[in-house]
């Protein structure tokens, strides 16, 4: 079952769709998620090594770099986005097509650092050819672009053993983020069919009208009561 900023509902409101860099994050780490064990045994497989030779990874989160990270939680992929990439596009129904960057890597641990590094390499080709094959991203995305690959520097862990990490960078790219013309102050629809209840208000409340008078004859008499105000 996708996570709460993937299973989205369709948005039913004047607003039009919201989407934040936090459901792209997501999509990608729910993606990564449900698919890297298949993927890194293919790794496996293609590069020659026994099975289980890559560990699956204990952990996938969101974070804002890649750190240094207790040797019990290792592997660890993480998804990092330092915002989008390159600027928005409005069509012309209003619509915005957005492209967000995105980096998905890796950290393990390893004996030797040799090892360290050539497992980093191949966890990374895993998750380069798993999200370049599965575009999608369970319905969020329009299209995933695999862009660059970069292998940070051994940082040292313990005595004995050491780190790696490794990252490819994709530009993922989302339609319908925001629409122009959308608000309770612009045009829009008919409000859905049935109104959501959860969901704020459809037609916002009238403030002003404009009042056409026309002058007609008056064809029967008009009666004219006066009563006591105090009665």
């Amino acid at each position: 079952m996708p996570p709460a900023a993937t299973a989205r509902r369709d948005p039913g409101t004047v607003y039009g769709r919201i989407i934040t860099g936090n459901d792209v994050e997501q999509a990608v780490l729910a993606t990564l998620r449900d698919r890297m064990p298949e993927y890194i045994a293919e790794v496996e497989r293609q590069r020659g090594r026994d099975p289980g030779a890559l560990a699956e990874p204990k952990g996938y989160i969101v974070a804002s770099q890649f750190s240094k990270w207790p040797e019990d939680q290792l592997p660890v992929v993480i998804v990092i986005s330092p915002g989008l990439a390159g600027p928005a596009r409005r069509a012309g129904d209003g619509q915005v097509r957005a492209r967000w960057s995105i980096a998905a890597g890796i950290i393990n641990s390893a004996a030797k650092i040799d090892r360290t590094r050539e497992n980093a390499l191949d966890y990374v080709g895993a998750i380069r050819t798993l999200l370049a094959q599965h575009q999608a991203l369970d319905g969020l995305a329009a299209g995933v672009e695999w862009q660059d690959e970069n292998y940070v520097p051994p940082f040292p862990y313990s005595d004995t053993r050491t780190l790696f990490g490794a990252q490819a960078i994709f530009a993922v790219t989302v339609d319908d983020v925001v629409s122009y013309g959308l608000g309770p102050d612009g045009p829009w629809g008919p409000p859905p069919d049935p109104t959501d209840p959860l969901e704020p208000p459809d037609w916002p409340r009238v403030k002003t009208a404009d009042v056409e008078l026309r002058s007609a004859p008056i064809d029967r008499p008009i009666e004219l009561v006066l009563t006591d105000p105090e009665e």
